[in-house]
């Protein structure tokens, strides 16, 4: 009986595994079930390993994208900072035709051509004659002065020199004898507490240590200079610092006269100096003037000022082009690659703790629901690559323009169209100048304008509010702009 029951009860057994086994057969079937169109997983659940799988090739396409975008954004910062140093040499270099030098005609003409009036009540030529005649009245009161009549006095044979050179000889040695007991801590801290008279500070004092240490210091201090008491050396050093002393009140009135006459051959030499630069001076001062000014005046009214000087107007425009190219290369990296950057470290982070923690031994035969697998393994790279190309084109196109004396102020049209050679593909939504140019005057009927249906087979495939707006764009360069590649440019 008992071998029936135990024959019975392995027969169970083997059933059973048998059953777990084919189960196990055709869950490994269900799980491995992809959707090879579009990479996602299109069974009910998949295993934990195929996840990891799965996510770890989106990983390094992600990663793979994230370093080129920082790539991308690191070289358009670079790209503004060399603009940025490039607006100021421009500046620079139209200040410079501006006014190139102080002559009354030049100073005249600025406040027609940069509306900067300050020259007119603040003239800078009559300023710096008027500093050049208190300058050489300075320098003539310097001159006859009895102070620069005895100049050769310190010359290194004068007179003044030679009494110093001869007082020097005597204390330079009394210098280094007292500098010989000066540096000798011991003998200073004793000779300051006044050691071996009557106005010793631990006088009587035998049960204090700092009584015996003094004690041994003075023994050491006399042998130290070869006397036979500490109260020897003191003498000596006293009478030396009292000679040393007496010296330098001789020696004093001759180091302040010899001063006296050397800082008034210094402020004679300033003076000149001043002289001979006072023009250079002057036009920088009025330069760095007139470039604050320049740094804010609106660039068309600036060149509309200079319509009678091509040249000016030419160096105006190249300046208001490069401002433009550096606020432009600022938008692209910070809303262009930046936003796209962030997004991709954020995805990159979820997907990475995703495969951390489903590449543990205990959760590599786990059952992920399809859904949440599919939403984790969400790839964004494409949609974000092709986004960034137009970025990328945008500013290569921008960086390589060099044809700034083709802006027309006169029709009206952002210098990103310009830039850009109207290209409607880099036609981005989140810069500023194209959003503003969107809400300056275009009018809501725009949608009856048959254009606009032509211009729509451009935009097929991009959401209906960019396309409206892209669009709006394009109906109003056409009406403004026509002829910025005809050939009519000024």
């Amino acid at each position: 009986m008992g071998f029936i029951i135990i024959f019975l009860l392995i027969a169970v057994i083997g059933i059973f595994v048998e059953y777990l086994r084919s189960s196990a057969r055709g869950d490994r079937r269900n799980l491995e079930g992809t959707n090879r169109g579009n990479g996602y997983f299109s069974n009910r659940y998949v295993r934990g390993s195929e996840f990891v799988r799965r996510a770890r090739s989106i990983e390094t396409e992600i990663a793979e994208l994230l370093n080129s975008l920082k790539r991308e954004y690191n070289e358009t910062i670079e790209t503004e900072r060399k603009l940025n140093s490039d607006i100021q040499l421009t500046l620079s270099n139209l200040v410079n035709s501006y006014l190139p030098s102080l002559d009354p005609d030049v100073i005249a003409r600025i406040n027609p051509l940069t509306g900067y009036s300050r020259f007119d009540f603040e003239n800078p030529i009559a300023s710096l004659e008027q500093t050049r005649r208190n300058l050489e009245y300075e320098l003539q009161m310097l001159e006859t002065s009895e102070l620069y009549q005895r100049r050769r006095e310190v010359e290194p044979s004068g007179q003044l020199k030679v009494q110093l050179a001869e007082y020097n000889q005597t204390i330079s040695p009394l210098m280094r004898a007292v500098n010989l007991y000066e540096n000798d801590r011991r003998f200073m801290t004793l000779y300051r507490c006044n050691y071996g008279t009557n106005s010793y500070t631990y006088t009587g004092r035998w049960w204090n240590i700092t009584y015996y240490q003094h004690w041994l210091w003075a023994i050491l201090t006399a042998r130290k200079f070869n006397q036979k008491s500490f109260i020897d050396v003191a003498n000596h050093y006293r009478d030396l610092r009292s000679r040393l002393d007496e010296m330098n009140r001789i020696v004093e009135p001759i180091k302040a006269q010899i001063r006296a006459i050397e800082d008034n051959v210094k402020q004679r030499e300033r003076v000149i100096r001043e002289l001979n630069t006072l023009e250079e001076v002057y036009l920088h001062r009025c330069r760095q003037a007139l470039k604050d000014h320049l740094q804010y005046i609106d660039r068309s009214e600036l060149c509309r000022r200079a319509q009678a000087e091509p040249e000016i107007a030419n160096m105006i425009k190249c300046l208001h082009g490069l401002e433009k190219k550096a606020e432009y290369m600022d938008e692209i990296a910070q809303k262009g690659f930046q936003p796209r950057i962030s997004q991709l470290e954020t995805k990159l982070q979820k997907l990475r703790k995703k495969i951390t923690k489903y590449s543990r031994t205990k959760n590599q035969n786990v059952n992920i629901p399809a859904s949440d697998a599919n939403m984790w393994i969400k790839n964004p790279a494409q949609r974000i690559r092709e986004n960034s190309m137009r970025y990328t084109q945008a500013r290569e196109s921008i960086v390589n323009f060099r044809d700034y004396e083709l802006y027309d102020y006169n029709q009206n049209v952002p210098w990103w169209t310009v830039m850009t050679h109207d290209d409607p593909n880099l036609d981005l939504d989140d810069i500023s100048d194209l959003e503003s140019f969107e809400e300056s005057g275009i009018p809501d009927d725009y949608t009856s304008d048959p254009e606009f249906l032509q211009e729509r087979t451009i935009t097929d495939d991009i959401p209906r509010r960019r396309s409206r707006r892209r669009s709006r764009r394009i109906i109003r360069r056409r009406e403004s702009s026509r002829s910025i590649y005809e050939g009519d440019i000024s």
